[in-house]
């Protein structure tokens, strides 16, 4: 019996852990002890688990193997309370045939999926995913990696980096939607704060007399973006800021309702989404970008060499047509090749828009093949090497930041960046849901900024956040135009006071240059800030409350600052350097637990 149980609640847990946010997870002990619980010492428990996962991989060929131990781990997900039962029996059918594939086939070594649930002391000397690297050309003139300096006086771009990022009397401006998560589930007066991952919904009940009821603009809490709010934004952009040209629009258009998705409710929101811009954004071109949540299941990427069942051509399909409604049609061939593009914004700024999911480290797919999927990397690098030889400035846009990548796709895209910072002049990304930014530094001291990478907050409330957008301010109107950012300001909507005085309006929150006294918006300035905010408590706690939306309480000082600057300097997975040199292992295990759990809601 004890067999069965450790069988089933590796397939159930496996499914329902990474699928879920493990924050509203129930009886997250007892799932930890389903499986370190067998034994105090892990090297046995490791042993077990390797056992189990051999003996499934030798009924891969077993008729109904597949569907009977879903129906068990459906039974033990019940059982155990590792979810609700309405969840648990959603959820576990729509992850089987993957999971059951990518694992139990035997092409995964039980070493690695074992290691996977009890951590490298079990992996031996098997590696996780094994190493790969692109092939980058030589840059055109032999300084171009010489000149990186921390001064603020530096190249850039051909011209001195006081103009480069000089502020323009009429700059380019761009808006950045990122992480919209619409719920048209969404219902005012049902319980916001339930059983599930995601609340306020026509699924859980009315709210009762002392209970929390799901406000009519949305609710700060485990709850996602309704439809009032998502049309009250846009119409705010389209009302108020009419000097905004372009959008980047960087994906997670579903709800997390992840449990109760399915192929045609995910091609129904990217079509809901898409008509909804058109409609309030009519005189906008707007650049879109793959999010994790738009794949079925939630963060499934298949290769795209695989077909049938397994392909997600119908995503690759749905997105090239309605992508289409703003791309010229040159850029179809790669989005069904890969859910990538690239193509000209104006001028000589070209936009290259990455599918980032081919290095997430959900994507269970990547388990059986992880190197440079679509060879889209490779592409990268060769996109950027043209365009550096045409004399054409590149911005970047993608869902995950780089950092939260598998080591080597993160690897490789920090080292496209160090060959090719002086052709990119922006990166934009979201997925975390929080405002924030990332730097990258020469390889070779990892002192030197050369890069930043903006990280926009989300229209999202989920969880316990104020929605929010970010508008840049990009050289690039007028005279010897360089498009990197000059400037930007973010918006938010205080909930409370919404729903209190009903009536939803998004406020200005700060201005980047003038919040943070920041000269220019270089590399190097950026790199400048996080120095003073480790002499400055006052001043850090002013990035501290927008990081959250302006939604947290209380303030972050000592070991708590550390967390976020050694994660703001750290532009590449795995990265731990500048701020983040801990007293100790324990502290550096402390950081990197934190990071899984402030992170672990995307």
């Amino acid at each position: 019996m004890k067999s069965i149980l450790f069988l089933t609640s590796l397939f159930g847990f496996v499914v329902i852990s990474n699928s879920l946010p493990s924050y509203k997870l129930q009886h997250k002990q007892l799932q930890y002890n389903l499986f370190h619980g067998t034994n105090n010492d892990i090297s046995k428990s490791c042993s077990i688990c390797k056992t189990a996962v051999s003996f499934l991989q030798g009924f891969w060929t077993f008729p109904f193997g597949e569907d009977i131990l879903s129906k068990l781990s459906e039974f033990v997900c019940e059982k155990f309370h590792l979810s609700s039962p309405r969840i648990c029996h959603a959820i576990i059918p729509e992850f089987k045939h993957m999971v059951w594939k990518v694992f139990f086939d035997g092409s995964v070594d039980p070493n690695i999926i074992c290691g996977q649930m009890f951590g490298e002391s079990c992996v031996g000397s098997h590696s996780f995913f094994s190493s790969w690297n692109i092939t980058l050309s030589q840059p055109l003139s032999k300084d171009n990696d010489d000149d990186i300096q921390v001064n603020d006086i530096q190249q850039v771009n051909g011209i001195q980096e006081e103009d480069a990022f000089q502020v323009t009397d009429n700059p380019l401006r761009i808006v950045q939607l990122t992480d919209t998560h619409i719920d048209r589930e969404y219902l005012a007066g049902s319980l916001a704060e339930c059983d599930e991952p995601l609340c306020c919904r026509k699924h859980n009940r009315k709210a009762g007399n002392n209970e929390t009821a799901a406000p009519k603009f949305g609710y700060a809490g485990y709850c996602d973006t309704n439809i009032l709010m998502f049309h009250t934004l846009l119409q705010g952009i389209q009302d108020n800021h009419k000097d905004v040209k372009y959008v980047y629009w960087t994906g997670d258009i579903p709800a997390h309702d992840v449990w109760n998705q399915n192929k045609n409710t995910q091609i129904d929101a990217i079509s809901y989404a898409t008509a909804t811009l058109k409609k309030y954004l009519p005189d906008k071109r707007i650049f879109p970008t793959l999010g994790n949540h738009e794949g079925f299941p939630v963060d499934s990427f298949p290769h795209p060499s695989m077909t049938g069942e397994d392909s997600d051509i119908w995503l690759r399909s749905t997105l090239a047509e309605k992508w289409g409604t703003w791309l010229p049609k040159d850029t179809e061939e790669t989005i069904l090749r890969g859910g990538f593009y690239t193509t000209m914004v104006e001028g000589n700024l070209r936009l290259i828009s990455l599918n980032m999911n081919y290095g997430n480290p959900s994507n269970w797919w990547l388990w059986i093949k992880s190197e440079d999927p679509a060879g889209q990397l490779q592409w990268f690098a060769d996109t950027l090497a043209k365009a550096e030889e045409a004399g054409e400035k590149v911005h970047v846009i993608g869902h995950l930041p780089p950092c939260h990548t598998l080591k080597w796709f993160s690897f490789n895209y920090y080292r496209i960046i160090n060959r090719f910072y002086k052709t990119i002049t922006g990166q934009f990304f979201g997925h975390t849901h929080h405002d924030e930014f990332r730097l990258f530094y020469d390889m070779e001291t990892f002192t030197k900024p050369i890069s930043i990478a903006y990280v926009a907050p989300s229209v999202t409330t989920y969880h316990e956040l104020n929605p929010g957008y970010r508008i840049y301010s990009i050289d690039g109107q007028q005279g010897n135009k360089t498009w990197h950012v000059v400037d930007h300001d973010t918006y938010y909507a205080d909930l409370v006071e919404a729903n209190k005085i009903d009536k939803l309006e998004f406020q200005h929150e700060y201005n980047a240059r003038k919040a943070y006294e920041l000269k220019k918006m270089s590399p190097a300035n950026w790199n400048r800030l996080l120095y003073r905010f480790l002499e400055d408590d006052e001043l850090f706690q002013l990035f501290y409350k927008s990081y959250y939306k302006q939604k947290k309480n209380g303030i972050c000082v000592g070991k708590c600052k550390q967390d976020y600057l050694c994660t703001m300097a750290s532009g590449m997975a795995k990265g731990l350097y500048n701020f983040c040199k801990f007293d100790n292992v324990q502290e550096t295990h402390d950081h990197l637990t934190w990071r899984s759990k402030t992170y672990n809601k995307c």
